[in-house]
């Protein structure tokens, strides 16, 4: 039904959601997972806010994650032009903790993990996009998707490959 360009955070969280509503899914990704998966390579971590822990967890996704966090108790938030600076304490509020920090390499192997288990969802990895177009295929609207290896069509693409994203130039 829709395919995934991009197996990053964004795009496997996607996934997970859309397969969540028992909706058909392919994500489309350019780079080896597997080799990323024993290899660390991404340093950067992730902020989740109380809002994301809710909705990972409607995803039955905060259990395995919840292992792997670190939780944010204080922010202080200072500028040049402030006298004071703010500070958000979660001792000050009734929902816990003001946040939680992740690993993104952690968090992108609990995802791949789900994302390879579940029966909504076809990962192509190592695939390269070189062509879309948007056509009528019988007397509906698709999306044409040209793969190094292969032509799929789709009732929707998302564009899920980053900030200088390949599908918003094929997409014009």
């Amino acid at each position: 039904d829709i395919v995934i360009v991009g197996a990053g955070l964004v795009g496997l969280i996607m996934a997970l959601s859309l397969a969540s509503k028992k909706i058909k899914v392919t994500i489309i990704e350019r780079n080896n997972l597997s080799r990323e998966q024993t290899k660390k390579i991404d340093k950067r971590t992730t902020a989740l806010s109380q809002g994301t822990k809710r909705y990972l967890k409607s995803l039955n996704l905060w259990d395995e994650i919840k292992l792997l966090v670190q939780p944010i108790k204080k922010i202080e938030v200072s500028d040049n032009s402030m006298i004071k600076n703010l500070l958000f304490d979660s001792t000050d509020l009734n929902e816990g903790d003001l946040g939680f920090i992740i690993e993104n390499e952690l968090f992108k192997k609990i995802l791949i993990n789900k994302v390879i288990k579940s029966t909504f969802i076809k990962l192509l990895d190592k695939e390269n996009v070189v062509d879309i177009k948007f056509e009528k295929l019988y007397s509906k609207n698709k999306v044409r998707i040209s793969l190094d290896s292969r032509v799929i069509t789709s009732n929707l693409i998302i564009g899920a490959d980053g900030r200088y994203s390949r599908i918003k130039h094929y997409a014009n």
